[in-house]
């Protein structure tokens, strides 16, 4: 069984609250190379996506969150007194079992800031551990 990860950890030295967690599956263009040879795309069982949390180095801890199983573009809305809250030096980890060829997962959080101001946060990574993040203090 193969799988990957996307490691979220929080970027601004405060514990920050994950608000959902969505996952974009990207398909192969067609006529494409299939990345996972030995996996055909048509065939291939949807992934499997678990949400845990973990430590510094985004090793997954000993309580799984939630966990789905998708083809398709799907976010996890945690409930508001349900929120993960990730202080500094830990991490919440989405593991992916059996990826497809490629993929994307967006964590969007909130912390407050040393002005007591709200920020949200969104954080996307994907297959090849490209991160990219977004702060829009206009929101909330």
């Amino acid at each position: 069984m193969t799988h990957q990860k996307a490691i979220f950890v929080p970027g601004h030295g405060v514990p920050e609250a994950v608000r959902s967690v969505r996952f974009v599956p990207r398909k192969a263009p067609a006529g494409g190379p299939n990345v996972f040879p030995d996996r055909p795309s048509a065939t291939a069982p949807p992934p499997v996506v678990e949400i845990w949390p973990g430590d510094l180095y985004g090793e997954p801890g000993d309580r799984m969150l939630t966990s789905f199983s998708t083809s398709e573009r799907t976010e996890t809305v945690f409930p508001e007194d349900g929120m993960p809250v990730v202080p500094p030096g830990k991490s919440l980890v989405a593991v992916i079992r059996e990826p497809p060829a490629g993929w994307e997962v967006e964590f969007y959080s909130t912390f407050t800031d040393r002005g007591g101001k709200t920020v949200p946060r969104t954080v996307t990574i994907d297959n090849y551990g490209t991160a990219h993040e977004s702060l829009d203090v206009r929101k909330v």
